[in-house]
């Protein structure tokens, strides 16, 4: 322990026992890790999330809600089509590269790199038409009529190359330059070209901001692709025959069968996160999709500390639970709830207090999303007082146990919605998007405390604590 960290520790302690715990949390070696770059990771997120909200609120007071509807609808498409493409290879990433490097296998990072790159844009831009088509069929073409065919092949490709790019950075240990080329960047690139065509032109109609949206992601792409290119060696192999290239189609399918079966979680995700807003774009005006992805994108600064701080946590508790250190794994959930919660709560209160007029600085009619927020805003803080329940159940190995409860509330989730969207347009989607979000967090949890003795719900842990701390005043 540091001198600083003592300092902190007693300076806590003397103040109260629950917050000199945290000053103990804070002063030990997994703590002051966790604490530090689980700060930096927060400041970052802040910045990200900011320009996200920034150019959000710009482009629904530029487009209205109708517009800005079809633009958010668009955006999830995408992304579905996107995480398709990359048929799980940005997680394979993670795993193979740094492998590769170990190894002394530079020829097989480059053909990783290569194939990923091409089979996610290769497989997006097609993607991206078939889902034109679908939409026609549908009879709801008139939802994406103001973009252009080539401005959403060309976005799509691009955020494809980012998801992968942006993985093997991370995988070359470059996780802060993929953080701000994927979110800072790109939203920077965005909302300057958005001032320079409203300054030169006087107006911007939502067809340019996709080719804004598609010109940005390229860019961001191309600054990984010169970061992740200096790590890769370029040597061709010396001799290009049939040998070469039946293992090389062998590795292929290797590293797809990995990259599908990866490919759970997030889908479950997008599942448990997306469906409100595709099922609000098959049955509802675009009017409806702009206030409702506004409300949904507030209610998510209630999770940006818990998301910013998972990926610092998960290599923790996977080192801990590999040496059944279980009172370990309680100090980093402790400290990971402490950092989670408080700005929720924080939030949650302002919102709840400010919430119709920000929602007003997005332009006339946005106040009318204030229930629909408030709604979300409540069951992401019910997720995240469950705590980290998620990470030290699949950290623990019980991966398996955590994709069947995925895919059971996945299906509850499209049933809700399906159930809800029609007749009672967005809010029928926040309760059912709030209703399976805490039923899968309750799941989780209780798989988690049958499986590890480890408590992660903070009020329970709150709780449950609470005698000792009168023993301890008392003594």
């Amino acid at each position: 322990m540091t001198w600083l960290g003592k300092r902190a520790a007693a300076a806590f302690r003397s103040s109260s026992p629950v917050v000199g715990r945290l000053g103990q949390l804070i002063a030990d070696g997994d703590g002051r890790y966790l604490t530090l770059n689980g700060l930096f990771a927060v400041v970052c997120r802040i910045v990200g999330t900011g320009l996200v909200t920034l150019s959000v609120l710009v482009m629904a007071r530029l487009f209205g809600a109708a517009d800005y509807g079809r633009l958010a609808l668009f955006f999830t498409l995408g992304f579905a089509v996107v995480l398709v493409a990359t048929v799980g290879l940005p997680l394979a990433a993670c795993r193979l590269i740094p492998r590769y490097e170990r190894l002394g296998q530079p020829g097989r990072q480059l053909g990783f790199v290569v194939a990923s790159l091409v089979t996610a844009t290769g497989l997006g831009g097609v993607l991206t038409v078939g889902l034109v088509s679908v939409l026609d069929l549908l009879g709801r073409h008139a939802v994406l009529a103001p973009f252009d065919w080539a401005a959403m092949i060309l976005y799509v490709i691009g955020v494809a190359a980012i998801r992968v790019l942006s993985e093997v950075a991370r995988a070359f240990g470059r996780p802060t330059v993929a953080a701000l080329a994927d979110t800072v960047m790109v939203r920077s690139v965005v909302l300057v070209g958005i001032a320079v065509v409203v300054l030169a032109t006087g107006e911007l109609v939502v067809g340019g901001a996709l080719w804004l949206f598609a010109g940005a992601h390229h860019l961001a792409a191309a600054a990984l692709l010169a970061v992740v290119g200096r790590r890769l060696s370029w040597r061709l192999p010396r001799q290009v025959d049939r040998r070469w290239l039946r293992a090389f189609r062998w590795r292929v399918r290797v590293w797809l069968s990995l990259g599908a079966s990866l490919m759970v979680t997030p889908l479950f995700y997008f599942v448990l996160f997306e469906t409100d807003m595709i099922v609000l774009g098959l049955f509802r005006p675009p009017a409806e999709i702009g206030l409702y992805n506004v409300a949904r994108r507030l209610a998510e600064f209630m999770q940006f500390a818990s998301h910013a701080i998972v990926p610092i946590l998960l290599p923790q508790i996977a080192h801990a639970y590999a040496r059944r250190e279980y009172r370990r794994i309680q100090r980093v959930a402790d400290l990971a709830n402490g950092l989670a919660v408080a700005p929720a709560m924080i939030l949650l209160v302002l919102l709840a207090l400010l919430g119709p007029w920000v929602l007003g600085w997005f332009g006339p009619g946005f106040a009318a999303a204030y229930p629909v927020m408030m709604l979300l805003c409540l069951a992401r803080l019910i997720d995240i007082l469950f705590g980290t329940a998620t990470e030290v159940l699949a950290m623990s190995g019980q991966q398996r146990t955590v994709s069947r409860i995925g895919l059971r509330f996945g299906i509850v989730n499209i049933a809700a919605n399906l159930a809800l969207v029609p007749p009672f347009g967005a809010t029928g989607a926040a309760i059912a998007t709030g209703v399976t979000l805490i039923g899968w967090k309750t799941a989780i949890y209780l798989a988690c405390s049958r499986s590890v003795p480890v408590e992660t719900c903070l009020p329970l842990r709150l709780w449950r604590a609470r005698p000792a701390n009168v023993r301890e005043r008392r003594g």
